[in-house]
């Protein structure tokens, strides 16, 4: 939870929080005093070019809370399976999940290390907007409160941990586990349809846009905690679930750059809306 109260800074109001983060275990951190900022005008139309962040509220966007509903989410997932041609339930449910992931993830973490700001993605600030049938995108996601707790030396640790499990314990993991128990979608495909992402940007996306030192070691440590060392609990998890999709990049004949191979299917060859589908090029099945 957070407590508040308000200061003046330069003539600026600015929100300061003690943040208190309780794990799984029943411990409670708490971290040191932080001041609250909002995103500026330029953070968020970066969020809206590059990760279909939508700032604009619409009569279709539900809370994601809702995909905690099982009869909803059900719904909504026949829906998207019509809309897809999805052969399967399943098959409609990893789609919907890998731009779930993509949604949280990239800005999230994009923001958590680029710009040292935790949003609050939590279910309760999330507002969705589900793909229907005057709409074929897939989703994209309004935030209520863009409030973002900024980072300091002294305590970036905790709050990255604070940020990490806004984004996985109290969303992603709750969101996977009802997609699960309502399509029977394995957990791993979930799991890694997320961490093909996470790869991605800190990988590709954000090394493409830095040059300097200094943020490009920020960037390599955020990296390695989360694959290597975030705990399981962080994401609702008793385990870490990126760790184990972390794998040796190889050389194959149908790409000319070195890939990483999944341990799962995403099942994307199972959508017949187009003739000739086939297999992604680091799809298991074709190896």
């Amino acid at each position: 939870m957070f407590l508040v109260f308000a200061v003046k800074l330069a003539g600026i109001r600015f929100l300061v929080h003690l943040f208190v983060f309780h794990t799984e275990r029943g411990e409670t951190s708490i971290m040191t005093t932080a001041i609250f900022s909002t995103l500026n005008r330029k953070e968020l139309t970066y969020l809206e070019t590059n990760f279909r962040y939508s700032n604009q509220h619409s009569a279709e966007m539900i809370s994601a809370v809702k995909l905690l509903d099982e009869e909803l989410l059900l719904s909504n997932l026949n829906s998207l399976s019509a809309q897809l041609s999805a052969r399967s339930l399943i098959t409609a449910a990893s789609q919907f999940s890998k731009h779930y992931a993509f949604l949280l993830t990239t800005v999230s973490l994009y923001a958590m290390t680029m710009w040292n700001k935790g949003m609050d993605l939590s279910l309760e600030n999330i507002l969705l907007e589900f793909p229907n049938s005057n709409n074929k995108s897939f989703p994209t996601i309004n935030i209520n409160d863009l409030k973002a707790l900024t980072s300091s030396e002294c305590n970036r640790q905790t709050w990255r941990d604070a940020v990490i499990k806004h984004v996985f314990f109290e969303n992603l993991s709750k969101v996977w586990k009802s997609l699960n128990a309502v399509s029977k979608v394995p957990m791993p495909i979930l799991w890694e349809n997320t961490a093909v992402y996470i790869f991605w940007l800190y990988e590709t996306k954000m090394k493409e846009e830095v040059a300097d030192r200094e943020t490009r070691l920020q960037i390599r440590e955020d990296f390695h905690y989360l694959i290597k060392e975030a705990s399981g609990e962080l994401f609702g998890e008793t385990e870490n679930p990126l760790t184990k999709f972390y794998t040796k990049k190889c050389t194959l004949s149908c790409s000319e750059d070195p890939v990483r191979v999944r341990k799962t299917c995403c099942l994307y060859y199972q959508l017949t809306d187009k003739e000739n589908r086939g297999y992604c090029k680091t799809c298991p099945k074709q190896q």
